[in-house]
């Protein structure tokens, strides 16, 4: 996605699905058929760290974060809620929000460096981005 001055990192490109975009932010859904897992991704060219922001980029971006992790605790009940920042690989400004259970294939280590598993089909695709569109909704202008 771009808007004139951003452009969204290839590797994040390649490892995403789009799924709708706030005044500040892209929200993408990972290309993993097994849990719950979106990317958060500033539109702001050169920015990698959380302090390039501004103050009013970081106060927006903040909420957003707990707007989405509100929503995937009220849409997947999960135990927990992994919320990070990397960017070892992808120095772009993104940050992970993943909605963990006890039953999903990583518990209890980290989701970020494991193998994926892509959607098999875009039905399988499309019943994950209803849900997780619910989990965002709240992000959504009203109408």
């Amino acid at each position: 996605m771009t808007d004139g001055t951003f452009t969204l990192h290839e590797r994040l490109i390649k490892a995403t699905r789009p799924l709708i975009s706030t005044a500040l932010s892209d929200i993408l859904m990972m290309e993993e058929r097994r849990i719950p897992w979106l990317l958060l991704v500033p539109r702001r060219e050169g920015v990698e760290e959380f302090h390039h922001l501004s103050v009013a980029d970081r106060q927006i971006f903040i909420e957003e974060i707990a707007a989405i992790t509100a929503g995937l605790e009220k849409e997947f009940s999960p135990v927990r809620i992994n919320v990070g920042d990397l960017g070892n690989i992808v120095g772009q400004m993104h940050v992970h929000l993943v909605a963990r259970q006890t039953d999903d294939p990583f518990w209890p280590q980290v989701v970020w460096s494991r193998d994926r598993e892509p959607f098999r089909n875009d039905e399988e695709a499309d019943m994950m981005r209803q849900r997780l569109m619910r989990a965002c909704s709240s992000l959504l202008p009203p109408g």
